[in-house]
């Protein structure tokens, strides 16, 4: 199954290996979007800090491996700040660069449309749906798309509610909850007609009969999962099942017309999603021991491989 996948220039300009591997996701056929990082840029200056990320290197990175590679990369934009977002916006095209323009909060929204000059295919992104309310957020991209007469495709920008994702005029949105196993130990397990259901790990001490079945279709014995040790973890079942369901989640949303990304923000996360996806089967399920299998070969062949 081929990708939708997201990576974000935060962590790519401290990572060669997680570089590479947007490259070999590029080889591979899978549509590849970069995120300049902008939100945590500003999170590092509120701090004091200095940001890993400029609008120097990201014009740079775009240029010697961004522009004209990858799918589309969005544009270094300045949270709440129309106005310095679109300074940004302007240099890097005047460095020869077509990044995916932003609608910031804060915007006036008849500067939308102007945004298609610029902008490939009219792919925009609309900021605002990490954590809002849902009425808000469903009010802001129903405006984008009819001050623009329908002809904007909208990216929702950390937005991928089920099942609002199919009923708004969105194109695209991104996630990175596919990763939650690992770091919150909450198992997912997705189903078409009722969405996304968690599990919480610490509150299992028997397994749900939607559990145990997605655990037998994916050749995982039940104690294995029972067991606070094995459960989660970076290969454990919790962890894979929950990617899995993601990527159901992503391959429902193709089919219907909505790219889905799932955001990768290690060579950890780049591996285990990849690893997961090369053993699913034609059902969405996948095998267990294969995916571990694969995950440590991925593993192994990137330690041994030389840095460039």
């Amino acid at each position: 199954m081929y990708l939708n996948v997201l990576y974000s220039w935060q962590f790519l300009c401290v990572s060669r290996s997680l570089m590479q591997m947007v490259s070999e996701s590029v080889s591979n056929g899978h549509r590849v979007l970069i995120d300049s990082g902008a939100f945590s840029m500003n999170m590092e200056k509120s701090r004091g800090l200095t940001p890993r990320v400029s609008l120097e290197n990201y014009t740079r990175a775009a240029i010697d491996h961004f522009h004209g590679k990858v799918w589309q990369y969005v544009t270094l934009d300045v949270p709440r700040d129309p106005v310095a977002s679109d300074i940004n916006y302007r240099k890097l095209l005047d460095a020869g660069l077509k990044p995916m323009p932003v609608y910031v909060v804060g915007q006036d929204l008849d500067t939308v449309p102007a945004m298609l000059e610029h902008a490939y295919d009219n792919w925009i992104c609309v900021a605002g749906g990490v954590s809002a309310n849902m009425s808000w957020i469903a009010h802001r991209y129903q405006q984008a798309a009819k001050v623009c007469d329908g002809k904007a495709k909208i990216h929702a920008l950390g937005f991928c509610r089920w099942p609002a994702i199919f009923k708004l005029p969105i194109a695209a949105g991104d996630s990175s909850t596919w990763a939650n196993g690992m770091r919150f130990g909450i198992m997912s397990v997705y189903n078409r007609k009722t969405g996304m259901k968690q599990v919480v790990a610490s509150q299992v001490t028997m397994l749900p009969a939607l559990v145990a079945d997605r655990l037998a279709k994916c050749n995982v014995p039940h104690d294995l999962f029972l067991d606070k040790k094995t459960r989660f973890g970076t290969t454990g079942p919790g962890t894979m099942i929950s990617i899995a369901s993601h990527l159901q989640f992503m391959e429902h949303a193709e089919e219907l017309g909505v790219h889905l990304f799932l955001a990768i923000g290690s060579p950890i996360n780049h591996d285990l999603l990849m690893a997961v996806n090369e053993s699913r089967r034609d059902d969405g399920t996948f095998n267990y021991p294969e995916a571990v299998e694969n995950y440590k070969q991925r593993r192994a062949t990137w330690a041994a491989a030389p840095r460039s």
